[in-house]
């Protein structure tokens, strides 16, 4: 099937990326995954590339998928992988026959010599750059930069091709930018240097205006899912719903949370002064708010693990029957990456129908479900919507402890009046 890949990939290049693995194992990013392997397959991947996206959406990963392509010596785009070369890097012969016969249209091979290299991180064609120092935000200095340039100057030594990679390219200093401008501007022909950037309002003008950009998004719920799941080192079972929906779309947020050994006790500790709260112990409510005080750089953070444990009630006061199968269903998590009104809340009222969708906090939902009992649906999401405006106000600088007071004093009203289905 390989060997009947057309040169010209502008309207099977989804079909392509599947066949010819340069992405193989990635999941999500299919617009970045097809206009990559269209650059590929077309000849077009040599010159400046930008990868934008959040932290952690995995821009690096793709960086060095794409480089390995590029650098391939066999498939469509770089040539035939001949059975001498494979011989000489396989040891058994007939194995190396089975690898080239398979080989050809395949990027990349995996049996040519730069890809043996490169995946041994022995490949001199290969350079990768990165902010080096122990401040706070580590820069990329001018003479890093430079150093790229002196690279480009002399010829790849196994591969067709050279390919630089910048991660964090937004950390350059102004002087380093510079100082790779004609470098972007008319990299070598067998060049090609790949950026990639969190913040483009980091980037100068002429930097930006110099590459072709690429833009990575969030992954949809089941596939922040999948990934945490099929992960070397999986986090905690039962914590897997919370995490999906905290990252916000971002699996490398996840992963941060996840690999933070006080991720599930800190949770605990929020819910529990929060259920103390929301059972009327005024020595909980001091205990709350103290905590949330204490952490108030990650309010928002919180808040989202908040909202998401009302949302659980509030699907619970529904009737609703959890399900651990990850459906995209409900609130985004917003909340968790950065505040403002956006924090997902609404999803509670226009995205699910109560029965049938996802309990985050599976492993509390017999606790939760007294609390469905308790608690009319209508007084839940108007506590939802109270910790998103106060999630909104803390991020437009309102006084802290005045917004957090007023929350919690607004959470007890609501749910001690008619609301209350013992009243």
């Amino acid at each position: 099937m390989a060997s009947d890949v057309s040169t010209d990939m502008t309207s099977s290049v989804t079909a392509a990326g599947a066949q010819h693995g340069v992405f193989d194992g990635l999941l999500g990013q299919q617009a970045a995954k097809d206009k990559l392997t269209g650059l590929l397959y077309s000849g077009a991947q040599g010159g400046a590339h930008l990868f934008l996206g959040a932290a952690g959406i995995g821009k690096r990963v793709f960086a060095r998928a794409f480089a390995k392509a590029v650098l391939c010596a066999g498939g469509a785009a770089g040539g035939t992988v001949s059975v001498l070369d494979a011989v000489a890097h396989i040891a058994d012969a007939v194995d190396a026959v089975s690898a080239v016969a398979a080989a050809p249209g395949r990027l990349p091979c995996g049996v040519c010599l730069p890809c043996r290299l490169f995946q041994n991180g022995a490949l001199g064609d290969f350079l990768f750059i990165a902010p080096s120092g122990q401040s706070q935000r580590p820069a990329i200095p001018v003479d890093a930069a430079r150093s790229v340039v002196d690279w480009f100057s002399t010829r790849p030594l196994h591969s067709s091709k050279k390919v630089c990679i910048i991660a964090q390219a937004d950390h350059m200093t102004e002087q380093a930018q510079n100082a790779l401008l004609k470098t972007l501007e008319e990299p070598p022909a067998y060049g090609a240097i790949i950026l990639t950037a969190e913040n483009p309002g980091m980037l100068l003008d002429t930097v930006r205006s110099r590459c072709s950009t690429t833009f990575f998004t969030g992954y949809t719920d089941r596939e922040v899912e999948y990934i945490l799941r099929n992960a070397d080192a999986p986090p905690h079972e039962s914590a897997i719903p919370l995490l999906t929906r905290l990252s916000g779309g971002n699996p490398g947020y996840a992963f941060g949370l996840a690999q933070s050994e006080t991720f599930m006790s800190t949770r605990d500790e929020l819910f529990g002064l929060f259920c103390g709260h929301l059972d009327g112990d005024p020595r909980a409510t001091y205990m709350l708010q103290s905590f949330l005080e204490k952490n108030r750089e990650r309010f928002a953070h919180f808040a989202g693990m908040v909202i998401f444990l009302l949302r659980d009630i509030w699907l619970l006061s529904m009737g609703g029957m959890g399900i651990r199968s990850g459906d995209d269903v409900g609130a985004s998590g917003g909340a968790s990456s950065g505040g403002g009104s956006d924090s997902g809340a609404s999803g509670a009222n226009s995205g699910d129908s109560g029965v049938g969708a996802e309990i985050v906090n599976a492993d509390m939902e017999r606790r939760l479900a007294a609390y469905g009992e308790r608690f009319r649906p209508g007084a839940l999401l108007d506590c939802i919507e109270r910790v998103d405006e106060t999630c909104s106000q803390v991020s437009k600088n309102a006084n802290f402890n005045l917004a957090v007071n007023a929350m919690l004093v607004k959470i007890s009203a609501t749910l001690n009046t008619a609301y209350n289905r013992s009243v």
